[in-house]
């Protein structure tokens, strides 16, 4: 699963907007690739089939679109501009399941490398912020929807100034790393800083003393610890 998901070697990053790809290991092979620094991917079953978006993005995409995209309209009314960003949104195709994070599978090309990021990161960027955009927290920590932040990180949350609607950097680095794990935990894969390394050389060494058990898994290590 490791190497599905996270592969030994680089993955490349994109260079330029605009990038389409055919990835046959998702359900909806035709990729469209966001921006460099997007979230959002289209899938397409057959080329002139129709590009959809994982419903997994949905709520993210919704928050992108209403509060930055359509926030460029400023010469018209807030209400205004929310109708225009529902309506466009309803003019989208939602389905399960057809996006990298969703099969657990590695994408053709990568977010790109940042400072102080894992190399998941470097990988799934544009789902992190995706992901991020769901949970109300917009580019650069705006804060569009705060009751939409899941409240187990809110209390290590602060923002940069009084009252200001805008994560400091180091509360903005801490909720990228909390959605990282969301999305490694969504494809099975261990969280940050939470590889188990000792289970594994653990299970090694009892390969090695009881060969008789060919595979132990961790549920069978409680009943071979009695033998030690």
């Amino acid at each position: 699963m490791r190497s599905k998901i996270v592969p030994k070697g680089a993955v490349p990053t994109l260079e330029s907007d605009g990038c389409i790809t055919y990835e046959e290991e998702l359900p909806y092979p035709i990729v469209h690739y966001p921006s460099r620094f997007g979230s959002f991917f289209g899938f397409q079953e057959t080329e002139n089939g129709p590009v959809c978006y994982c419903s997994c993005q949905r709520k993210g995409l919704e928050i992108y679109l209403s509060n930055e995209e359509f926030s460029q309209f400023g010469d018209i009314s807030k209400s205004l501009r929310f109708n225009m960003g529902e309506a466009f949104i309803n003019t989208l195709q939602f389905k399960d399941n057809l996006c990298h994070v969703c099969n657990k599978v590695c994408p053709n090309y990568g977010y790109g490398k940042t400072l102080n990021r894992t190399k998941f990161h470097s990988i799934y960027g544009h789902y992190i912020n995706g992901l991020a955009c769901g949970y109300g927290i917009g580019s650069r920590g705006r804060i569009y929807a705060p009751e939409l932040i899941p409240s187990d990180i809110v209390p290590y949350l602060i923002t940069h100034s009084f009252d200001d609607k805008r994560l400091d950097e180091e509360s903005l680095i801490d909720f990228l790393r909390y959605c990282e794990d969301v999305i490694r935990i969504r494809m099975g894969y261990f969280a940050i800083g939470k590889k188990w390394t000792t289970e594994v050389k653990l299970l090694e060494i009892i390969r090695k003393l009881y060969p008789n058990y060919t595979n132990p898994c961790h549920s069978c290590l409680s009943s071979i610890f009695q033998f030690l």
